[in-house]
């Protein structure tokens, strides 16, 4: 389980602002991956924080369990729709939804690839007893400014002030 702190009155750096971390060290202790826990709808979900893939993932059984509207994302005629894996080129089912991430009072919009991992996280499950749901790669990163930190077991978003 994901541990959020609260950062009493967070002063202003630079115009930015981070009013909580989250802990992945329970996680990390477990996978040896970072990963943090999000709310969508009603549900808890287990995300691995991967700074090395370029998108997000959700598995195909969280997706239809969270009834999530899926889409087929076209490709020009005779291009195959591939992905980019810490070990190669992957075929991708070139599906994608979007979902809600809750964490603390904070909304998430986030774009998803819906593949069929139900292996991995079985595995995962069985070896570290955590179910993941989905990975997020650097676009959710990017896209919402969070930090890791490796040596501290936290994650945070830091949040441009108006």
């Amino acid at each position: 389980m994901s541990t959020i702190y609260h950062i009493d009155n967070p002063a202003p750096e630079n115009g930015h602002v981070t009013p909580f971390v989250v802990s992945f060290e329970d996680h990390f202790k477990a996978l040896s991956l970072p990963a943090i826990d999000f709310g969508c709808g009603d549900e808890a979900l287990t995300f691995i924080i991967d700074s090395g893939s370029d998108v997000c993932y959700i598995n195909r059984t969280t997706a239809g369990r969270l009834g999530l509207k899926i889409g087929r994302e076209e490709t020009e005629e005779g291009k195959e729709r591939v992905i980019g894996t810490g070990n190669g080129i992957a075929k991708s089912s070139g599906e994608s939804c979007e979902a809600v991430l809750s964490l603390d009072n904070y909304k998430f919009n986030v774009r998803f690839l819906v593949e069929d991992f139900d292996s991995l996280a079985a595995f995962l499950k069985n070896n570290g007893g955590v179910t993941v749901h989905g990975i997020l790669g650097t676009n959710f990163l990017a896209s919402n400014n969070w930090q890791i930190d490796f040596m501290h077991k936290v994650a945070y978003p830091v949040f441009k002030l108006n």
